[in-house]
């Protein structure tokens, strides 16, 4: 038998829903922060390829989940990073005596069971299962099919045994309700409970009952002649780390509070599929995953930010906060499409507007740490093309003093979108009329075009290429990237005007180092953090772009109370952005919406503030 399982697709079922957790110890099974990954509703065939890559690049399965249905066959699972790099083995799609013989064999082979998984498909039974190598030498047991009184004698022998259930399971056979469970010795002597054929509101009564002092491992849920019946396993939770629990949730719904909660730092433990009379639903537990629920200054910052929505009636908003090199807050509100009750988080990609003149002025300076650009010398160096009334530097490109026309000044952005580049955007209107003297002040979109044109010419790369060979990929900025619609491998928020209408996505490609780049809120504020850390810039190069006040490179550089900030602002259709930074205290303030007409500098500058004085 393959350590995944046969492979099975559309094939009739009944469903059979289970969850587990591996349990003590808690050092490795419980820690206060681990990398983990959750998938939902995959084919066979894709979770195999899901399982491979999890389990070479060093996860282990925390819960499986099969949920098979007429006509359908769907797999989700939890992964945790293999803290221990302890064996481990999961399998499905097992007959009565390969899930025997497999069992036996993980006995034999040091492997203690957690987590049991029975389906019916077709007429046959399947079981699969996930054991953990028993480095502890724990005590364990695991055992389905049995009837309600057989399973409550079997509660007895183990309760008796000092035994901790880790996973309970529920389900209809042709014989009637059937029971699985496995349990672990309790060295670490936590209290706990197990409670099974409990009515919803009686599940909510002890999920009341217990939230002081306990937390759920394990969560069931399954529809019987009776109705819909519960089942839950509550432990001891010594320290009063902080837990979620979700249940009865529409896939919407579940999608929603999957990414709230993984904003607001926790991870799914255990992960639920099962059949309601009102169609399928999804439930979960999650478990504290860092310091963000506990941030002195969270009830500060939603309040804040939400007053903001609700003021400006914004349909969503995105902030992420960084501080000393760790992520303190990261939350959306509002909609990233209202129609369908989608919930903005800090995964949607929306536009960067004119921070993009930001990351193109560190960009420009980034090539000059290579030896690529001198931005001291005359644009025409590098684009020998360009009319002679260009006798800007590309300096004075990035500190908006080349007097190249704005918005509505001259002939403008041309019409031949999508453009492949930006040299082919500038020479659409390079041949206009400079609008003032160079080295006077003038702010414009279009002079970064014109900068960025130059840049490819001196690297030989076009402007996509260049963010993402020189920034994106190097320093892990994940979404930072010329906006490109064609591009669906991100979760870009809807866009909405002023009025909050739904409006299409406009092809950004004339203006990609103007405004022409998106990104999420933790994208960007990681940008931000490596900057400040000089990390992505050398000390000369930092010198050059922060070193005074005024506007320099795209940033606007300024003083609060004494500290040293750096910012940039943008709006244009369908967003607004802001990226607030002080470089001394090593704070970043990121922030993103999917409408502009609101003030989110103001917003950001109050945020700054409330971390700086916190």
């Amino acid at each position: 038998m393959a350590a995944i399982g046969t492979l099975l697709a559309g094939l009739p079922a009944v469903t059979a829903p289970a969850v587990a957790h591996p349990g003590p110890p808690a050092a490795v099974f419980d820690p206060a922060a681990v990398a983990w990954a959750s998938v939902r509703d995959q084919s066979s065939a894709a979770f195999a390829q899901t399982f491979a890559k999890m389990k070479a690049d060093g996860y282990l399965v925390l819960d499986l989940e099969i949920d098979a249905s007429p006509g359908d066959y769907r797999v989700g699972a939890v992964f945790q990073r293999n803290l221990d790099h302890r064996a481990w083995r999961s399998l499905r799609d097992l007959t009565e005596a390969q899930f025997a013989t497999e069992r036996a064999k993980a006995a034999a082979d040091g492997l203690r069971p957690v987590d049991l998984e029975t389906y019916q498909i077709g007429s046959q039974r399947r079981y699969a299962a996930v054991w953990v190598q028993n480095v502890e030498k724990l005590g364990s047991a695991m055992r389905h099919d049995l009837t309600g009184a057989a399973f409550s004698a079997w509660f007895q022998e183990q309760k008796a045994a000092r035994r901790l259930p880790l996973d309970i399971e529920q389900y209809r056979t042709p014989a009637g309700m059937r029971y699985a469970a496995a349990w672990v010795d309790n060295r670490e002597n936590l209290a706990w409970q197990l409670h099974r054929d409990l009515t919803g509101a009686q599940y909510g009564t002890l999920f009341t009952q217990n939230q002081g002092a306990y937390r759920m491992l394990a969560l069931d849920s399954v529809t019987g002649p009776a109705g819909q019946r519960y089942a839950g396993i509550w432990v001891a939770n010594p320290g009063g780390r902080q837990w979620r629990e979700r249940r009865d949730l529409t896939l919407g719904q579940w999608n929603n509070w999957w990414s709230r909660y993984s904003d607001e730092g926790f991870r799914l433990v255990s992960y639920e599929r099962y059949a309601t009379p009102a169609g399928t639903r999804y439930a979960g537990i999650w478990r504290q995953n860092s310091d963000r629920p506990v941030w002195n200054l969270r009830a500060k910052a939603d309040a804040r930010i939400q007053k903001h929505l609700t003021d400006a009636k914004v349909p969503g908003l995105s902030v992420a906060i960084v501080q000393n090199g760790q992520y303190r807050y990261l939350r959306g509100f509002g909609h990233a499409d209202v129609a369908n009750d989608v919930w903005l988080d800090s995964g949607h990609v929306l536009g960067l507007a004119s921070v993009s003149k930001a990351v193109t002025g560190a960009l420009t300076l980034r090539l000059t740490d290579q030896g690529e650009v001198n931005p001291g010398e005359k644009t025409a160096k590098y684009l020998p093309a360009i009319p002679a009334q260009h006798t800007h530097t590309l300096k004075q490109l990035a500190d908006n003093r080349g007097c190249v026309q704005h918005y509505d000044e001259g002939s403008g952005f041309g019409r031949k979108t999508p453009y492949a580049t930006s040299l082919a955007s500038a020479q659409e209107f390079w041949k206009d009329p400079l609008v003032c003297t160079v080295g006077a002040s003038h702010y414009s979109t279009h002079g970064y075009t014109i900068l960025c044109a130059a840049l490819e010419q001196a690297t030989n790369q076009n402007t996509a290429d260049l963010i993402r060979t020189r920034l994106t990929t190097p320093y892990g900025l994940g979404t930072l990237r010329a906006k490109r619609l064609a591009d669906t491998d991100v979760r870009r928020s809807k866009i909405y005007d002023t009025g909050n209408k739904l409006i299409a996505y406009e092809d950004e490609t004339a203006k990609t180092c103007g405004g022409g780049m998106e990104s999420t809120p933790a994208d960007i504020a990681w940008f931000g953090h490596r900057l400040a850390k000089g990390e992505i810039l050398s000390t000369p190069s930092m010198t050059a772009m922060w070193g005074s006040s005024g506007y320099s490179y795209g940033w606007s550089v300024g003083a609060e109370s004494g500290h040293r900030v750096a910012a940039k602002d943008g709006a244009n259709t369908g967003a607004a952005s802001y990226l607030r930074i002080y470089p001394d205290d090593d704070i970043v303030i990121a922030l993103q919406s999917n409408r502009r007409g609101h003030d989110a500098p103001q917003l950001g500058k109050d945020l700054g503030a409330l971390v700086l004085n916190g």
